[in-house]
């Protein structure tokens, strides 16, 4: 049977002793590791801008829209999903003069304020005056591509009603012609003239509809807090960082080396062998050669050889 093996007292300081190279090596690692990494990434900025969003013609969130407020946020979903697409994202390059890239839509997130018709959009840029841009310039993007698309869609109603009213119109032109002209019968004058008043109120309504159409609000909403410059990179600080670095490579030294310890057979200190279940050991005798040994008045390890020979002597 094996004997067990336990860690002797002193085990971690003596780990450290013997490898204190190695950990050292390992926590440098640890800390070039991260400083590099810092370098690479390079820091990085967020701004954020907040607008208000009204109900608009053509766009998700529209004066249609239930008063539920599920309906609600679901359309303000889709809303905060546009602002990230392509339409939106050229409109924001060219807003900003050329500061923001082609990629600029995958730098940019949007949240929904619950209980409030409120979208937060934040831009990630790699200096605080280009997230401060391009915060700004995709809030202002958004609006303008949600006026376009009302301003579209109040055009093609315009245009729809506009035709309606056109053919609504030569319908009650035919039937009053037909109503002036003599030989109609009793029957068909009365079912002319019922025919030119349902078209005469065809017109009446559509002239309303025309004239909502045409003044419809064309407000998409409004920018309620503009970007600002952000004072600090995002993140923890730098030194804060190469801290932790250290930290993480210095225990990962003094774990290998730990591992390694328990796995290395050599025996060094008399605890070793105490600690592999062997009769403990009588005395350590220093590495000096020769007969200086016994000349060595700091060789104790002879001295306590010799005295433990002795006492097991017979008189």
């Amino acid at each position: 049977m094996e004997p067990v093996v336990e860690l002797r007292p002193g085990f971690l300081a003596s780990v450290v002793r013997q490898r204190w190279r190695f950990v050292v090596v390992c926590a440098l690692a640890g800390l070039f590791v991260v400083a590099g990494l810092s370098v690479l990434r390079g820091p990085s900025y967020t701004a954020t801008a907040v607008i208000l969003v009204n109900p608009l013609a053509g766009n998700p969130y529209s004066p249609t829209t239930s008063t539920l407020r599920n309906e609600q946020l679901n359309s303000l979903e889709t809303e905060a999903a546009l602002v990230s697409t392509q339409a939106v994202s050229e409109r924001a390059v060219e807003k900003s003069d050329g500061v923001l890239g082609e990629a600029a839509g995958d730098q940019v997130a949007v949240e929904v304020l619950p209980a409030a018709t409120v979208l937060r959009i934040s831009f990630l840029g790699g200096s605080a005056t280009k997230a401060r841009i391009g915060a700004q310039s995709f809030a202002e993007a958004f609006l303008d591509y949600r006026k376009a698309q009302a301003t579209a869609a109040i055009k093609q109603q315009i245009d729809l009603i506009n035709a309606q009213i056109e053919s609504t119109q030569a319908s009650l032109d035919v039937a009053l012609r037909q109503l002036s002209e003599s030989g109609n019968s009793e029957t068909d004058t009365l079912l002319l003239q019922n025919q030119a008043t349902v078209y005469a109120g065809q017109v009446s309504q559509l002239t309303t509809e025309l004239f909502l159409a045409q003044n419809s609000a064309e407000d998409p909403g409004q920018v309620i807090t503009p970007a600002t410059t952000p004072a600090s990179p995002d993140g923890l600080p730098r030194w804060l960082l190469l801290f932790g670095g250290l930290v993480a490579g210095l225990a990962t030294g003094v774990m290998i080396s730990l591992w390694r310890e328990h796995n290395d057979d050599r025996i060094r200190e008399p605890d070793d062998v105490a600690a592999l279940g062997l009769p403990r050991m009588l005395a350590v005798v220093p590495p000096t050669a020769g007969t200086a040994v016994f000349e060595n008045a700091s060789a104790e390890g002879f001295q306590m050889l010799r005295s433990s020979v002795l006492a097991r002597l017979p008189r």
